[in-house]
């Protein structure tokens, strides 16, 4: 019984990402704030670009309610106060992506500021002890990072945000793979010391399903500047919290990770080559999205 407490959290999570997002979509429908169907390889009419905007707000509110749930001294490994300061670092990333998204939105010759904003969101996160300092060999030996740490943890931010990247360019296989590698993380967190790890995961898990529906079904709604690195920012993030003093696992990550990049990129090349020989895309909002 449990797993039934984490259960929980995911449905909430997916609650809330689907009424937060059909309240977006009257928000991004009321301002303007669509995508423009040329600029995103595989979305051919407009849609609302606001999908960063209901899933950090289900992932907070539920990473909220793990913190008043478990009790003071009830995580082995992190306590209370260590885990609200690595949260603090994950949200103040967050919201200056999304914040930086929505400027972007507005202004889309500004889009070059995402990069550094990226930068500065995984410099937040390391200020707050979001960081790899140590990895652990398979002959139980520990390399300390020391000053390699910030340009590590900056490897591993930009490496996972930039899959999730290319698989936002495919109609909800960002939320997809979100929602597949949180269940993961959380399948191997669960039986181990840490409390608060599988709230996150489950989570992660229940925001990315619950966006999956206005991501790939009617009424349409892409991540856009407001969520294509924020996905991916945060299960960089999370995964830096289960793994921060056991790092193993993100040694054999790295090149299967690469790899993927590599096949995900050649796949899409090949997608894209197959689209540049039907129509074009439309260049006005779907009908009564206005």
């Amino acid at each position: 019984m449990e797993i039934v407490r984490f259960v929980f959290p995911f449905g909430v999570a997916l609650a809330l990402a689907l009424l937060l997002s059909d309240w977006t979509i009257r928000l991004g429908r009321r301002h303007g704030l669509y995508a423009d169907p040329r600029k995103i390889r595989y979305f051919r009419k407009h849609a609302v670009a606001l999908g960063g905007l209901p899933l950090a707000g289900a992932f907070f509110a539920v990473a909220l309610y793990a913190l008043l749930s478990v009790p003071a001294g009830g995580d082995e490994i992190y306590g209370r106060v260590r885990m609200v300061r690595l949260l603090w670092g994950l949200f103040f990333g967050a919201f200056l992506l999304v914040g930086g998204g929505l400027y972007c939105l507005r202004t889309p010759r500004r889009s070059w500021l995402m990069g550094p904003l990226l930068l500065a969101a995984v410099a937040l996160a390391y200020f707050f002890r979001m960081r790899i300092e140590a990895v652990g060999l398979f002959d139980s030996r520990v390399i300390l990072l020391h000053g390699w740490s910030f340009p590590v943890t900056l490897l591993w931010f930009v490496l996972v945000v930039a899959i999730f990247e290319i698989l936002d360019s495919v109609d909800g296989l960002a939320n997809i793979g979100l929602t597949v590698g949180s269940l993961l993380g959380f399948a191997l967190v669960k039986f181990s010391a840490e409390v608060y790890v599988p709230f996150l995961y489950s989570a992660l898990a229940g925001a990315g399903l619950g966006c999956l529906w206005t991501n790939n079904f009617r009424p349409r709604m892409v991540h856009g500047p407001t969520g294509s690195k924020l996905i991916g920012f945060l299960f960089a993030g999370v995964t830096l919290i289960a793994r921060q003093k056991e790092t193993v696992v993100q040694v054999v990550v790295f090149p299967v990770a690469l790899v993927v990049l590599v096949v995900v990129f050649s796949a899409l090349t090949y997608l894209d080559s197959r689209r540049s020989l039907s129509e074009p895309a439309g260049s006005t909002p779907e009908a009564g999205e206005k």
